[in-house]
């Protein structure tokens, strides 16, 4: 969002500085999902280990957050891409349209955040 006014205002400076600081959001957030595997680990919550009584749940969780990250994962090379296009000066307010898609994009990332972290903390 931040990104988007930017560019409609071409304030290129706070394009570049949106732009970057939610690639490194997006990055974090990833870390700390990686990071929510490795705890799971530690208490012997696998994704369907037999030897451990194949917990569906823990496989869900699983599953689910892989599918997240993975989506994610196209945000965080989509914003790459706008920031060497903010580098080059090729966003601005005559050519919104690239970071309008990402701003939608994100938008709908951080709704989908909210339905499932609803939904994880109420399922139990």
């Amino acid at each position: 969002w931040w990104a988007y006014r930017a560019a409609k205002n071409d304030e290129i400076k706070q394009i570049q500085v949106g732009l970057i600081l939610t690639f490194l959001l997006g990055v974090g957030f990833c870390v700390l999902q990686v990071m929510g595997w490795q705890e799971m680990t530690a208490n012997n919550l696998f994704f369907a280990d037999d030897v451990h009584g194949d917990r569906v749940s823990a496989s869900f969780i699983y599953a689910l957050s892989g599918l997240h990250l993975l989506h994610l994962a196209g945000g965080i090379i989509f914003l790459f891409v706008l920031i060497i296009k903010s580098l080059r000066l090729d966003i601005h307010r005559k050519k919104l349209l690239s970071v309008n898609i990402c701003n939608t994009y994100w938008h709908f990332v951080g709704i989908l955040w909210i339905y499932l972290y609803l939904f994880f903390y109420f399922a139990h």
